[in-house]
């Protein structure tokens, strides 16, 4: 509902007046059910009256939920980390339905640590290079320690998933499909 309220410029949009291209959802883990549920049962159901899709594109991570319908008119695109490469089975690339499928090797379900916080470890890291301004780390926890003997993961793999983003909106915006890239040898 939301969706078609902003999409359609409805009058009690909170975006009335502007003109808004697409939309976006993701979710990760646990939070993969919600997009992988839409996915599956109502994003073909819920399509604009000018046949547009209501979400123009997903991005799903580190999740067993793989949605087993690839939804009209949309992008979906799901990335998995070393962890969950090694229990799931790929899903092929394909350009109709716009679907691509990555599995990044040597990440934990974590994927990425938290970006460096001095001006210092950022210029080292070279962050500023590859992430957008205000951007931080994608898996950042709130105080938690790893278990006793392991240490906290510690590569930075954030510009891997901003890489995704840019190529699905380029994927909407000007119809260049996303790169392909094979999984894991397993």
């Amino acid at each position: 509902q939301l969706n078609h309220l902003v999409k359609t410029n409805a009058p009690q949009s909170p975006l009335r007046g502007f003109t808004v291209r697409h939309t976006y959802t993701s979710g990760g883990s646990a939070s993969s059910v919600v997009p992988a549920a839409y996915c599956d049962y109502f994003h073909d159901k819920a399509m604009l009256p000018d046949g547009r899709p209501p979400i123009d594109g997903y991005m799903i991570s580190v999740t067993s939920h793989v949605p087993a319908k690839r939804p009209s008119k949309a992008i979906l695109v799901m990335y998995q980390s070393e962890a969950e490469a090694i229990v799931s089975k790929p899903s092929p690339h394909t350009d109709e339905p716009r679907f691509r499928y990555y599995e990044i090797p040597g990440t934990g379900h974590s994927i990425s640590a938290a970006l460096p916080v001095s001006s210092e470890e950022r210029a080292a890291a070279r962050i500023d290079e590859v992430l957008p301004p205000g951007v931080r780390g994608l898996t950042e926890r709130s105080g938690g320690a790893p278990p006793p003997g392991m240490s906290p993961y510690d590569k930075i793999n954030s510009p891997i998933i901003w890489a995704l983003w840019h190529h699905m909106y380029r994927w909407n915006d000007a119809g260049i499909p996303m790169p392909k890239a094979p999984p894991i040898t397993r």
